[in-house]
């Protein structure tokens, strides 16, 4: 509200933050589901229009849904509010966005205000958001083909593994790419069957530019591991790699490598492009980064009720930004995170970590950000004080020599302030006053 509050002559008069805080009050009291639902009308509504505009923000012919939970702290005692996994105290709320294509953000589309010590593989909560996101994507977005499928990717991490939740998603017609706890199986069988298989089965994987990355490796394990508990389909992905420098070894490691898995139910396509693609799915984290920038960070009121308005309001502002940047912006103010492009725009350059570096500039604009005017001046040798010291002047012959005065390496002026001018003080010889020497 601040942000918007110090631009009157873009958003007009902005109302404070009692306004607001009795506008929520009031709309819970008097209908706070049928508030919900109307908020949430509006904004699927005008998502339609924005990707009728821009395009529907495909992935390889795919919608990508991220699922993803994040902690937010609770500074004072409010509902719902617990003890976290991390043993903090807040809530622990499950979000879902609409990834955008590589180069791009990505736009809220899911919310549930859970408790701190909610579950973090909780089959109910990920069905709860799935409903919620696949009811403010577009008609023409989720339409299925002659074939029951819906072009659309639920990626999660282990947190979505579990078997209710892959079954809807199938039932669905969508594809899914979840992380595997590899306890889920028989660990011991899997790396010991993993060892077992030929070499040429392990393929390098990808970095982000699709070039191979060195000390990564991929390859399939379905038929080494039971799967009929998971839907037709089920395919499962095994990474290993060196662990990073300082990385704690697990105990699931094997000849010094981390294994790692991922579940799918894409049929096809390269072993290392689905991995990557399941990768992606940290880019998550920059949203809900960008989420806590736009108020997520800290839920203001005490009911649970109001907190749950709150975040849907802070997903409506988020959804603003994502849509004045797909509609309106080019270059780096297209990919600016909030807090970021808020900055950017004032100061007529980028700010945030998508920065891009104005090389087309004069080569003294680079340094630190500042105009040449505004930096403090190289000294130039011109400017250098290149005559030595002065010698001490030599005593006559025949004079009585005088002691030479140690200078303290740490010699400051005498105090010239005001304190020591006043006549009060000079009236009086004795009063001590601070030595700076």
């Amino acid at each position: 509200m601040a942000v918007v509050r110090a631009q009157p002559g873009v958003f007009g008069a902005v109302a404070s933050d009692p306004t607001v805080s009795r506008l929520i009050d009031r709309l819970a009291e008097e209908s706070g589901e049928g508030s919900l639902a109307a908020i949430r009308a509006a904004r699927a509504d005008a998502r339609a229009r924005v990707w009728q505009m821009a395009g529907v923000p495909r992935q390889a012919g795919l919608v990508v849904l991220d699922l993803d939970a994040t902690l937010v702290i609770a500074h004072s005692d409010k509902e719902w509010a617990a003890k976290t996994w991390k043993k903090t105290f807040g809530f622990h709320p499950l979000l879902g966005y609409v990834d955008h294509v590589d180069g791009g953000t990505g736009e809220p589309v899911a919310s549930l205000l859970r408790k701190g010590n909610a579950g973090s593989n909780t089959t109910t909560d990920h069905l709860t958001v799935l409903d919620q996101a696949l009811a403010q994507l577009p008609e023409d977005a989720t339409e299925t083909d002659v074939e029951g499928r819906r072009a659309v990717l639920v990626h999660t991490d282990a947190a979505g593994a579990t078997h209710g939740f892959t079954k809807r998603i199938a039932e669905l017609g969508m594809q899914f790419s979840v992380g595997a706890y590899l306890h889920q199986f028989d660990i011991t069988t899997v790396l010991a069957r993993s060892r077992l298989l030929p070499r040429e089965a392990w393929t390098p994987t990808y970095d982000t530019d699709r070039c191979e990355r060195d000390g990564a490796w991929v390859a399939e394990a379905t038929g080494l591991v039971d799967l009929t508990a998971w839907p037709p389909g089920t395919r499962l992905i095994l990474r290993k790699e060196r662990p990073h420098p300082g990385a704690q070894l697990r105990f699931t490691d094997t000849n010094g490598l981390r294994v790692t898995g991922l579940l799918t139910n894409t049929a096809g396509g390269q072993h290392a492009d689905l991995e990557l693609r399941h990768r992606r799915h940290a880019r998550v984290e920059d949203r809900i980064r960008a989420a806590k920038d736009t108020g997520l960070r800290n839920l203001p009121f005490h009911d649970a009720t109001q907190n749950t308005l709150w975040l849907e309001i802070c997903a409506l502002a988020q959804d603003l930004v994502a849509w004045t940047q797909r509609l309106a912006l080019t270059g780096w103010a297209a990919v600016a995170e909030p807090n970021g492009s808020v900055y950017g725009f004032r100061r007529g350059r980028p700010t945030g970590p998508h920065r891009t570096p104005p090389t087309t500039q004069d080569p003294h604009h680079l340094a630190l950000g500042r105009h040449p005017d505004h930096r403090t001046p190289t000294p130039h040798a011109s400017q250098h004080n290149l005559n030595p010291p002065p010698r001490p002047q030599q005593a006559a012959p025949g004079a009585p020599a005088q002691p030479a005065k140690r200078a303290h390496r740490h010699a400051q002026p005498p105090n010239t302030s005001h304190k020591d001018q006043h006549p009060a003080n000079q009236d009086h010889p004795t009063k001590i006053t601070k030595d700076r020497g």
